[in-house]
């Protein structure tokens, strides 16, 4: 959902925008989930406890008991999770005690207690409610267990799932675990203004010609901390400005003595008035810590030509670097997930959106260049891959709109159009990309590992060769991520039509089209996944990551992997993903000009994550995946050209990569270069060659994967 396309995206808004949402709380390595012992629900005519599903309304309720045994005493969070799988109306989901633990499916029901909570519920999907209060009173009691009481405000039947299901009800608490806070003062500070006293002034002056500096002792501290904070107080306000927080370019250095100078910047903070500022230094900390470091040191700067006064260490508000280490509870470590285990990758764009230098030599002789063994890479670009873990090659391999069907229509490594990488337009020729083994030289040349999406008419002997030739020529220490083509729900795409098309042909599972067209791009997935199984043999679990994409609607790819992917009849080979992977772009209804853009970016970040990345978890939860990023990074489609620009994005950039970073094994950031304008500006450079100084977003992704190795 991406770049120019957006705007035919209204073609789909049946499938893409109704967007499947239950917004989970994903589950901690140390949360406790249960399923029920028992429920049931007040209607007298089905039987009790034996349904798959409960049914509710303003005259029927339904009950779930949970057994308490086991749980700590003292927790941090309780939620109940129930799914909602019938949708009639628009309701209330009210949760409520029960008037007694003493019940079984096959006894008298309870009837409803006291109200715990109410949730407004618009769509199918699981709606979770918070009743922590309600499950330490019944700790605090040594009950052995709790049961809710469901209720609703409308008179229609709504159905959800009952313990017999398999999306069934959950309770997921998470416990009380120690955590610590420590309060650092500065043991030196200074700033670089030649004419006061160094280390013994109240205050210290920064502007775009001054920095200032303070050093905290880092020893004692544990070597693993979950955030850091460092505070400075501005007490002279004289203009709005933005202040700056970078590492320092030594350790060795004290008041009396020479002074450092700034390092990688860490984060901004735009100051308005008097008081302390905070700034997140988490990442810096943890990773002097890492080194094992005695200390470390903030380099403060600023954007303005006038004195901002802040007070230093021998004043009363002094600065202070606030450490803590442990969690509160809460603490998030889904499926392959932990925070240091997200890799970051990169996609490559147009060649038509490149501007000044290519990704190849200035002169390629393609018609003898892979025969003889060239390099005909750009050396710039190749040292601007540094950071990234994987390549993905969905542009450069021509997949959106792709009109081939077999193994000889692909591009060779000596045809002169190589690098005629470009929109495939509706009655374009066929236009292959760039060939595999250029693909494959520039991961192995790089060390990277190589995503493919392949052409989505391709048939198996196409997937076969492509396999048979990625194997024999990729290092072997290099894995293949392997994905049936992109975003195969996007209407602005010709796989669209088609995957509805063949869906609907096959009589594959689903209620209509859209369902069925999601239902093939998993079918085809696991076909593909095979003649890499065929091709890998026992070399494929090491080599070969399975990937299955989406980001339109969740429901569709839920319903479509549990009927197509679980399926003996559809997947007799049981090809499962490895991986699902979604693209979780930030910002596309904002505009860069604004004056609170990064409020409005920050927010934006919040609201993806809540709406989306939990939910994708919460579905690789369900069938024990890895979840993955395939497409992410700033989606504006207005002035965007002046947020990517805006040294401000590093801080969101970073934001945005320490939220997600829990959750997803790999991250690629669309796209590495590419040029910046109003109506989009996806590249993290411009161009290749662009000073990292001017590209705040480049920068924030090598200063994180530095932090992060």
């Amino acid at each position: 959902m991406r770049k120019w396309l957006s705007i035919v995206l209204a073609i789909a808004l049946i499938w893409s925008f109704t967007a499947y949402r239950d917004d989970t709380t994903v589950m901690a390595a140390t949360d406790i989930t249960l399923n029920p012992v028992a429920d049931t629900d007040t209607q007298s005519d089905v039987a009790a406890g034996t349904n798959a599903t409960l049914n509710i309304s303003q005259w029927n309720n339904l009950f779930t008991k949970f057994s308490l045994s086991g749980v700590p005493s003292s927790i941090a969070s309780a939620k109940v999770r129930i799914y909602h799988s019938t949708h009639a109306t628009n309701h209330n989901l009210i949760v409520n005690g029960a008037s007694t633990e003493s019940w079984s499916e096959g006894s008298a029901k309870p009837a409803l207690g006291s109200q715990i909570n109410t949730k407004a519920v618009s769509a199918v999907g699981y709606v979770e409610l918070d009743v922590t209060a309600a499950v330490q009173s019944k700790l605090s009691t040594a009950s052995s267990s709790v049961t809710f009481g469901f209720s609703t405000n409308i008179g229609s039947w709504e159905v959800y799932q009952s313990r017999e299901s398999s999306n069934k009800p959950v309770l997921v608490i998470t416990p009380n675990t120690t955590s610590s806070t420590s309060t650092l003062n500065p043991v030196a500070d200074t700033d670089t203004q030649s004419d006061v006293a160094a280390g013994t002034n109240a205050t210290l002056n920064v502007s775009q010609w001054n920095n200032l500096y303070t050093k905290f002792s880092l020893s004692g501290i544990s070597s693993t901390i979950s955030s850091a904070k460092v505070r400075i107080y501005h007490n002279s306000h004289a203009a709005n400005h933005t202040l700056i927080v970078s590492g320092a370019s030594t350790e060795s250095w004290s008041e009396g003595g020479a002074k450092p100078t700034l390092g990688t910047q860490i984060a901004t903070q735009s100051v308005t008035a008097n008081g302390y500022v905070e700034l997140d230094v988490t990442a810096a900390v943890q990773s002097k810590l890492s080194a094992a470091s005695s200390s470390v040191t903030f380099g403060f700067s600023s954007n303005i030509g006038g004195w901002e006064v802040y007070q230093s260490r021998e004043s009363s508000t002094k600065p202070e670097l606030i450490i803590t280490t442990g969690t509160g509870g809460g603490g998030t470590n889904p499926p392959g997930g932990g925070m240091g285990t997200m890799k970051i990758g990169t996609n490559f764009w147009f060649m038509g959106t490149w501007s000044g230098e290519t990704p190849f030599k200035t002169t390629v002789n393609w018609a003898t260049a892979y025969a003889n063994g060239d390099d005909v890479w750009n050396p710039t670009f190749i040292s601007e891959l540094a950071p990234y873990s994987t390549l993905r090659f969905m542009d450069w391999g021509g997949t959106n709109n792709s009109k081939v069907q077999t193994w000889s229509q692909r591009r060779l490594p000596n045809d002169s159009v190589n690098s005629d990488i470009g929109y495939i337009g509706p009655t374009d020729p066929i236009r292959a990309g760039l060939a595999y083994e250029w693909m494959i030289d520039l991961c192995n040349r790089t060390n990277k590992d190589m995503w493919v999406t392949l052409p989505h008419m391709a048939d198996n002997n196409y997937a076969n060769q492509l396999a048979t030739l990625i194997k024999s020529k990729l290092n072997s220490n290099l894995k293949v991520y392997v994905e049936y083509s992109n975003e195969t729900w996007n209407g602005g795409f010709a796989q669209f039509q088609y995957t509805l098309d063949q869906g609907v042909a096959l009589g594959l599972p689903g209620s209509n089209q859209w369902y069925q067209g999601g239902a093939f791009s998993l079918y085809r997935s696991v076909q593909i996944w095979n003649q890499f199984a065929t091709v890998y043999g026992s070399e494929m679990a090491a080599r070969v990551v399975r990937v299955a994409s989406f980001s339109g609607n969740y429901d569709i790819f839920d319903q479509g992997y549990a009927n197509v992917v679980n399926s003996t009849t559809w997947n007799p080979t049981n090809q499962k993903a490895d991986m699902i992977a979604i693209a979780p772009y930030v910002g596309s209804g904002l505009d860069g000009a604004s004056a609170s853009i990064q409020s409005q970016f920050h927010a934006d970040i919040d609201a993806t994550f809540t709406d989306r990345v939990l939910t994708a978890v919460a579905i690789a939860q369900k069938y024990n995946v890895k979840l993955g990023c395939y497409e992410g990074g700033q989606h504006l489609l207005t002035n965007a050209d002046q947020w990517s620009g805006n040294q401000n994005i590093y801080t969101e950039y970073t934001y945005m990569l320490n939220k997600f970073a829990p959750y997803f094994v790999l991250y690629n950031h669309y796209a590495h270069a590419g040029s910046w304008s109003s109506g989009g500006a996806w590249g993290a450079k411009a161009f290749t060659g662009q000073s990292n100084a001017s590209a705040p977003k480049y920068r924030a992704i090598v200063d994180w994967v530095a932090a992060h190795p």
